[in-house]
């Protein structure tokens, strides 16, 4: 693994996201500070940001070892793991109050720093989620080994899946299941799609819809869905029997959870079935606070539009280049001195200090080392290798063997190629991806573990899904015939 060693710490890339510079200071704060508020040591990061919005975190390995072993003692007690679900709804709710409250037209400082802190406390539960999901698999699939020597690997993947399907609905399938319903009242009533402005309730619902479900897309850096977008979004699925199609999620998601209750009832083993609880939270509430912070990343934005028109900036994402502090004084002080400082703000670093017990700003001369290896570049060996390639191996996340056409999907503007029944193949899906997911034959990862996006919704919608490939998007090419093959691991070419 790349490594880098800095201030007599050896820190390891741990994560790439589209985060803005302004998230990350609040982000470095949150992961040191207030990590106590989850009953887990604080952990130092470092966020290398690229023109405000591309960030690479890095972790050091020390504080990364204490936290995964805080996080196995926390996660194997019921009663600290249910209290640690309770405090990351808890906080989870703090700052969605406080975003809608920031939202408001011309809010005070008071608002301003009261959601600060709010996005600060969640923020330190932003790498508990990634850590469950990559630490707690390996004591569980070693658990399961050890008791069961004579299974294989894809055993107990499949097994592990099962075990860990969440009693609770993402934020995602219900969005889909209110959409569906939607499309239920119009094709009971035989309406079309364009007639449907006319109708009060309708047009109701939908409003209702964009205020409840509206910002699932932003992620950190994204749009919100417009009407536009749910218009389209309901042509796609009138193609289909929109209440037929409820009933399946419904139906499917009942059948997963009475199959995981069964099979938890006949494993007489307490340390897996205290394994299997703490995924099944992770994963909940790994998608619960994307849905918060999509929520949140909202909220700021009249506030940097605002900035930007009194500033005359080209573009109000400019913004995510200020610090919070920087964002306080241009909007409520009109203080226009941090404008002289964009044209230096294509490249950050940032990390928290305890002397200053804030966000610090890493200083030019530091910021290579980190380059070289977020900009770490496979050797041109393997490039000639992944070229050779027809197959690959990954985690089973949902069993099913499908044949289909691959499409590589690396975000939104990749979406018009999509095709009904297509296999989706990509560095890993985000909840944006929802559009084009449901009507996919399966999903392809490079990235993520069981808890991850890719790997929730392919057991809500039940479409086979294999995660963690390291080289999907490298092997295979848009149009390649592939089998996906979730029983086994195994992704390979038909035909190109």
């Amino acid at each position: 693994m790349a490594m880098v060693r800095f201030k007599g710490r050896v820190w390891t890339p741990s994560i790439t996201r589209q985060m803005s510079f302004f998230h990350s200071c609040m982000a470095v704060v949150g992961s040191t500070v207030h990590a106590k508020l989850y009953g887990l040591p604080k952990k130092d990061e470092i966020y290398v940001t690229r023109n405000g919005r591309l960030s690479v975190v890095f972790w050091p390995t020390d504080d990364m070892e204490k936290y995964q072993y805080s996080l196995g003692n926390l996660c194997s007690s019921p009663n600290q793991l249910m209290r640690l679900s309770s405090t990351y709804h808890r906080l989870g709710s703090s700052l969605w109050h406080s975003s809608n409250a920031l939202e408001k037209q011309l809010p005070s400082v008071g608002v301003y720093r009261r959601y600060r802190l709010a996005y600060e406390r969640l923020t330190a539960g932003l790498s508990l989620t990634s850590v469950i999901g990559r630490h707690i698999p390996e004591l569980l699939t070693a658990r399961l080994i050890k008791l069961h020597p004579s299974y294989s690997n894809q055993k107990v993947e499949l097994i592990i899946s099962e075990l860990t399907y969440p009693s609770e609905q993402t934020p995602l399938t219900k969005s889909q299941l209110s959409l569906l319903g939607i499309g239920a009242i119009l094709q009971k009533r035989r309406l079309k799609i364009d007639d449907f402005l006319n109708y009060p309730e309708i047009r109701s619902q939908l409003r209702d819809y964009l205020k409840r479900y509206g910002a699932i897309p932003v992620n950190f850096c994204e749009d919100p869905w417009s009407e536009d977008d749910v218009v389209q979004q309901l042509r796609d699925i009138l193609n289909y029997d929109c209440a037929e199609e409820w009933r399946k999620i419904i139906k499917n998601h009942n059948k997963q959870c009475r199959q995981t209750r069964m099979l938890l009832s006949r494993i007489g083993d307490t340390e897996i079935r205290r394994w299997a609880k703490a995924l099944q939270i992770g994963t909940t509430l790994n998608e619960y606070r994307k849905f918060i912070f999509c929520r949140a990343s909202l909220a700021y934005r009249p506030m940097f539009i605002l900035i930007a028109k009194r500033c005359d900036l080209a573009d109000w994402r400019e913004c995510w280049k200020f610090t919070p502090d920087e964002v306080e004084s241009l909007y409520f002080k009109k203080d226009r001195s941090a404008l002289k400082i964009l044209p230096r703000r294509k490249l950050t670093g940032v990390m928290y200090s305890p002397k200053l017990n804030t966000y610090c700003l890493l200083a030019p001369r530091e910021l290579p080392a980190f380059l070289r290896e977020s900009d770490h570049k496979p050797s041109i060996e393997n490039k000639e290798k992944q070229k050779g390639q027809i197959k690959v191996n990954g985690v089973i996340a949902n069993a099913g063997i499908i044949r289909g056409r691959a499409k590589i999907i690396m975000g939104r503007p990749d979406f018009d190629k999509f095709r009904d029944g297509d296999i989706i193949v990509t560095a890993m899906t985000s909840v944006d991806f929802v559009s084009i997911m449901r009507r996919a034959a399966a999903f392809v990862t490079n990235e993520g573990g069981i808890t991850s996006h890719a790997s929730i919704v392919s057991r809500e919608l039940n479409k086979p899904c294999i995660i963690g490939t390291k080289i999907a998007t490298k092997v295979f090419k848009d149009g390649d015939r592939i089998e996906v093959n979730a029983n086994k691991g195994i992704v390979r070419i038909l035909t190109k």
